[in-house]
């Protein structure tokens, strides 16, 4: 299941009967130079939940979780193979998985994810970090 580049969507189209939405991430690969400007996402994210939750009416309990992974640096065999799967074009420095929440709070304020592919969360590398965990709500 792939998707363009610049979209993050996830659907349950092609999904396998032990694979659900819930423990869907999308990988997000980021290069050295994005990084350096200050351009990655989970930053941008992570500013956009907090005046979120800093409105009047943003409850806790009616929210989701909006959750980010990343792949320890220090993980080299992780951080190689991932490079080596997708060295078409960019060289990335960074892999970060936003699951379906995080997705959906990028598209709705407005942050660009150059999606490299969709994964259960099985699937992400035992030596990761949480690069954000959040409560977010959906259209507000």
């Amino acid at each position: 299941m792939h998707s363009r580049p610049g979209t993050c969507e996830i659907s349950t189209y092609g999904l396998g009967a032990n694979q659900t939405l819930a423990r869907m991430f999308v990988l997000v690969g980021l290069t050295q130079e994005e990084v350096a400007a200050g351009h990655h996402p989970c930053a941008r994210l992570a500013h956009a939940l907090k005046q979120q939750m800093a409105l009047p009416w943003f409850t806790y309990g009616s929210a989701d979780r909006a959750l980010v992974y990343a792949v320890e640096s220090t993980d080299m065999t992780a951080v190689k193979g991932l490079r080596e799967k997708y060295q078409d074009g960019a060289r990335f420095s960074q892999f970060v998985f936003f699951n379906d929440v995080a997705c959906e709070a990028c598209r709705q304020f407005g942050i660009d994810l150059q999606v490299l592919e969709y994964v259960n969360e099985d699937s992400i590398p035992a030596n990761r970090t949480i690069v954000l965990d959040r409560p977010y709500m959906a259209g507000a």
